[in-house]
Order: C-alpha cells, then sequence, then structure tokens
C-alpha cells in the first residue's frame, strides 16, 4: 500500500494451491488439486470529502485437475474495474456505481456492473436499493466433471441476466441490548439458467432458457450483554419462487410457470449462541420448505419439508500467546428422518469433535 496526497495505490500476489482427498463408501474415492495465482493492482483516488474513484486491474490463473474432470483444464481471467462513491445529505445517503469488463482465455466477455444507493433516514431506519448485470461463466465441474454420480456438460452456455432488490434496515439500539430487523424484496431475470438436475441415474447441469426469480427475505437478531456473558439469537426467514418463464421446442407445456427443482418455497433458520469467557454453547435450527423432484411439480414426487437442528458446545484457552479450541458437535441432534435428494436419506445423530491449535 502506498499513500500520496489524495491518492491510494494497493497491489496484492497470491499464490493458492489446495489439495482435497474425498473419502465415500458409495462411489469411488478420489483427490483434485486446484492451483490459483491472483495478482490485483488497485488504485483510489478522494477527489473530495465526499467523493472516490476507484479503479483496478485483477489478473487469475486458474489450474484444476482431479480424478473426476475428464482433463487437466486452465484460464486465464483479465479484469478491469471502476468504482464511483459520492455522499449526500450529510453524510445520510450513500450511491455507489460498479462497472466491470472481464477478458476469459483472450476472449472478450459482456460488461457487468451495478448501482445502488443507502439512505440513512434516521437512528432507526436505513433504506437500501440496487440493480445489477450479471454474467456468470461455467465452472470447471459444471463443465468437466465426470465422477460417480455427476457428469459435466461442455455444451454449457454462460449466464446472463439482470436482478434488482430493495430493503429497510432498523436497528435499535440500548445499553446493552442490540436489536436490529432487516427486509429485502428480490427479483432477477436469469437467461440460460445453470441447474444440475438428475438425468436418468446421474446428475448434470443443464441450461434452463430463461428463469424469473423473485421473494422476499427477512431476518431479526437480538444481542443482549451481562457483565462477562452474552446471549446473541438471529431468525430467519424467506419466500423465494424462482420459475421457468420459457421452454426448449418439444419440452411439455406443464413445465412453464413451475418452480425450479429442489428450490424450496419456504425456509427459515434460527442461531441462539450464549458465550462467557472463552466457553460458547451455539444452537442451529433449519426448515427447509418441499421441494419438487420433477419438472412438471408433480406433487406425489416431491421431497417432503424437513427440520434439522445442530448444537455446539466450545473452549478457547489461551497459553504463552498460543490458542486452543476445543469444540464438540452434535449433528442432526433431534434424530430426524429426512432427505435433501430424494431417495438418499441423511445421517442420523452423530458427533463430532474439533481441535484448533494457533501458533
Amino acid at each position: 500500500v502506498r499513500l500520496s496526497g489524495n491518492h491510494a495505490t494497493k497491489a496484492k500476489i497470491a499464490f493458492l494451491d489446495e489439495k482435497l482427498l474425498y473419502f465415500s463408501a458409495v462411489v469411488d474415492s478420489s483427490q483434485s488439486l486446484t492451483r490459483t495465482f491472483v495478482l490485483e493492482l488497485e488504485q483510489n483516488m478522494y477527489l473530495s470529502n465526499n467523493r472516490q474513484i476507484k479503479g483496478g486491474l485483477q489478473y487469475r490463473q486458474l489450474w484444476a485437475a482431479a480424478d473426476g474432470l475428464a482433463q487437466d483444464n486452465r484460464q486465464h481471467r483479465t479484469a478491469i474495474w471502476a468504482s464511483y462513491q459520492q455522499v449526500f445529505r450529510k453524510n445520510t445517503l450513500f450511491w455507489t456505481t460498479n462497472l466491470r469488463q472481464e477478458f476469459v482465455d483472450d476472449r472478450l466477455i459482456p460488461f457487468t456492473g451495478s448501482t445502488g444507493a443507502n439512505w440513512r433516514a434516521n437512528d432507526l431506519l436505513n433504506f437500501r436499493i440496487k440493480i445489477s448485470k450479471n454474467y456468470n461463466l461455467p465452472t470447471f465441474n459444471d463443465l468437466y466433471w465426470s465422477l460417480g454420480f455427476g457428469q459435466g456438460n461442455s455444451d454449457l452456455k454462460p449466464e446472463s441476466g439482470w436482478s434488482e432488490e430493495i430493503g429497510v434496515d432498523i436497528e435499535k439500539k440500548y445499553a446493552k441490548t442490540d436489536l436490529k430487523a432487516t427486509i429485502t424484496a428480490f427479483h432477477s431475470t436469469i437467461d440460460n439458467w445453470i441447474l444440475w438436475q438428475p438425468t436418468g441415474s446421474t446428475w448434470q447441469p443443464q441450461n434452463e432458457r430463461a428463469v424469473r426469480s423473485r421473494g422476499l427475505e427477512m431476518a431479526f437478531s437480538a444481542n443482549q450483554k451481562w457483565g462477562l456473558s452474552q446471549l446473541s439469537a438471529q431468525i430467519d426467514y424467506s419466500v423465494t419462487q424462482s420459475t421457468t418463464e420459457k421452454i426448449n421446442d418439444g419440452d411439455n407445456p406443464q413445465q412453464l410457470g413451475k418452480q425450479l427443482l429442489y428450490v424450496p418455497l419456504h425456509s427459515a433458520g434460527l442461531i441462539a449462541k450464549w458465550q462467557w469467557k472463552n466457553a460458547s454453547a451455539t444452537y442451529q435450527h433449519q426448515h427447509i420448505g418441499k421441494r419438487h423432484t420433477t419438472r412438471d411439480n408433480n406433487e406425489e414426487e416431491a421431497v417432503p419439508a424437513y427440520q434439522v437442528a445442530q448444537l455446539m458446545v466450545g473452549n478457547e484457552f489461551t497459553f504463552r500467546q498460543k490458542k486452543l479450541l476445543i469444540q464438540l458437535e452434535i449433528n442432526n441432534l433431534w434424530n430426524t428422518n429426512y432427505e435433501v435428494i430424494a431417495f438418499r436419506p441423511m445421517p442420523g445423530r452423530a458427533f463430532n469433535c474439533h481441535l484448533l491449535f494457533e501458533f
């Protein structure tokens, strides 16, 4: 990082080497290797106290080899981006616009961008609005995977579309209590949506011609302190309707307007955590609504809704400036019988112990 007057220059270089060994009693075990080289340059220019321009260059080289990939694959990605930020109304209104142009293996792809604003109306209310243009390339797994129950699709097209969201945050702070509620409405239209779906005995990604997704997300959180202890909780709920708006020639007309495979209409969650000094206990509860497994949304073949919980208890010990974290987990606490994927039951109650030593 280099600072000079109203300019700031940042540079970052990184090399990531990741190895993964996967063991399974159902399908053959496998291993994979991914390497990523990253070079980032960023220039900030402060035009005034309330205006700022950022720009940068990002280069990534990705290489992946795995038992499940048909071949070793490399990808070069170069991106140029710019961002403009401005503050209005005595630091109560924030506006940001972002633009990004990317080259992938010397091929120019459509630009992406977003613009949005936050308005802090008062100490209680904050309003948000955002619109963005999206473009997503298929991943290596989407294109080339070929192992077990999955099979990639080299004919996939990139996703492209628009998304919009509007929301409000309500926050109230007391001496030792913090309360916050958020509500967000969203809408998006995506062409060539990439969706993994069952094709016979395997899963394969396919492009949906056009998908429209809209819904509402709500969350409420509370945090209370008592001396050295603290209790926090968060409840969230979402309703998401993702439907196929166009179908391919020859497809069943009953597929039009139906919910996408394995996308629940309703989902909710609860996280409650108690902490005293370095000890903590966390309870997580999740509800996933009914999910359809057929493109015409046949109710008889839908996967039922389920609820599953997890309990985690841990303590962090410190000695000679080193840390040791011991954590016990009980997964599927209530021993629920459920399926994430049709006809593939999930494990019952299970116990894990984690030891993490930092030095």
